[in-house]
């Protein structure tokens, strides 16, 4: 019998640590989209796993999540999304009550877009689109883990304060960069593009509004077309994530060249490997030589 209760000691000993050494050890963040996943990773480094909600590929504000879907969010230890609408689905209270929202503390602004032929007040969710405020938005990512983990604090803050250093180098170099500028007008088919604007003193006109549904009235379109005429501009801007021949048309019809900017919304095949500082630089890059 002690022979026997000696092997069943053994047995449940090594099952419970296979069982210990089989569980991962890191809990699991989800963002909603890549550039909410791309400034937390940055933040919280290897102390997470950060996973992404909406998929690659995927037009975040097209994304229905599935029933399998949303039970991935039960099991994180925290959902960050960004807010301001941007994500269009409900999410249940109990992911609501564990929820991050990184537009908090982020001066909005507003869509300037004639939806339909009427003036509506419309947030531009695109936030992130400024470095000031991507940012703000790793700094509030910031003060959420130190919370959750306040023994890695330290490590949390070096991470923040090192992104800090980047993103504000980068603003500095675009800043410097515009001040070369023949035009200050940005013309693309996605209003997505305001807080970028507003942070170099640029003016966008968008020939659809925030939402890419937004088509304009073939009144509106011809009332755009000429403002883009009347201002001189010689590029406009469709999207990555988008097809480009609504704008090679308006850039035919005006004979003006058609460029491709990048909302960093999500990832494509062409930017799997890209992270949201070298994409931002890359559309640095094109608007300089766009407008200088």
């Amino acid at each position: 019998m002690k022979k026997i209760s000696m092997l069943l000691i053994i047995l449940i000993i090594s099952m419970s640590l296979f069982s210990c050494s089989s569980k991962s050890t890191k809990d699991v963040i989800v963002a909603s989209s890549f550039p909410i996943y791309d400034l937390t990773k940055r933040v919280v480094g290897d102390k997470y796993e950060v996973e992404t909600f909406t998929p690659a590929g995927v037009e975040p504000h097209e994304f229905e999540p599935t029933p399998s879907n949303v039970a991935k969010l039960h099991d994180a230890i925290l959902y960050v999304e960004n807010g301001l609408g941007f994500e269009k689905y409900e999410l249940d209270e109990e992911i609501r009550n564990k929820t991050l929202t990184l537009s908090e503390g982020i001066e909005v602004i507003y869509s300037n877009h004639l939806n339909g032929g009427e003036n509506t007040k419309e947030i531009d969710p695109h936030i992130w689109l400024s470095l000031p405020n991507a940012i703000k938005m790793m700094e509030n990512v910031y003060n959420k883990v130190k919370i959750i983990d306040p023994q890695n604090e330290s490590y949390y803050r070096q991470n923040y304060l090192n992104n800090k250093i980047l993103f504000e180098a980068l603003d500095s170099k675009f800043a410097s960069e515009l001040k070369n500028a023949k035009s200050t007008y940005l013309a693309t088919t996605h209003e997505a593009f305001g807080y970028l604007c507003h942070e170099y003193g640029l003016t966008q006109i968008s020939i659809m509004g925030i939402s890419t549904e937004d088509k304009p009235t073939p009144q509106q379109l011809i009332s755009i077309q000429e403002e883009i005429n009347d201002k001189g501009i010689t590029t406009i801007f469709s999207e990555e994530l988008q097809s480009e021949d609504f704008a090679k048309s308006v850039s035919e019809t005006l004979n003006i060249k058609c460029d491709v900017l990048n909302t960093i919304e999500g990832l494509t095949d062409s930017t799997s490997a890209s992270d949201y500082l070298t994409l931002m630089a890359f559309n640095y890059q094109r608007i300089v030589e766009a407008l200088c």
